[in-house]
């Protein structure tokens, strides 16, 4: 496995902080024009939700820019400690051009991988959950009391008192 070399190191470190000082100032213009958006409202009702609409979004691409940025500060500081480049699941070395790709990366591509393959099988085992229960009427999708039961140890779904079995 090729281990990142110290010139690539700073070069790396040098674009995560450029990409940092962008999206602060992004995510700080982002969360101003939602401020100034809230500051009035058209009395037509189409265009109300078209301006919470708008400014949902906003504020969801905001996070997604935090999110970012939260990753970007903890690339920074594994440069810092000396760990960076180090899967955080096996220990291994994450590859050079991983890391050139997505210099906040903190999988190898193995250990990426696979935690992608387990979330696409518990996806799908939870819509099978999900179906079996609606078909069955022990569950309504979007009910308050059901929604947040959680699946007990052996998969089985916990039915609340207010389910229809």
């Amino acid at each position: 496995m090729q281990k990142i070399h110290k010139r690539d190191l700073k070069g790396l470190q040098t674009r995560l902080s450029n990409k940092r000082d962008r999206l602060i100032k992004v995510i700080q213009r982002h969360l101003q024009e939602c401020n100034d958006a809230g500051g009035y409202r058209l009395p037509d009702v189409i265009d109300t939700a078209s301006i919470a609409s708008t400014e949902q979004l906003g504020i969801l691409v905001a996070a997604a820019e935090i999110r970012e940025l939260r990753e970007i500060d903890a690339a920074l500081a594994r440069i810092e400690s000396g760990r960076y480049g180090t899967c955080r699941y096996c220990g291994g070395t994450i590859h050079k051009d991983r890391l050139k790709a997505l210099p906040y990366a903190t999988l190898c591509l193995k250990c990426k991988e696979q935690q992608e393959e387990e979330f696409e099988l518990d996806s799908r085992m939870r819509g099978r959950e999900d179906q079996w229960a609606t078909d069955s009427g022990s569950y309504k999708a979007g009910d308050e009391e059901t929604e947040g039961k959680k699946r007990s140890r052996a998969g089985n779904i916990e039915v609340g008192e207010h389910s229809h079995n």
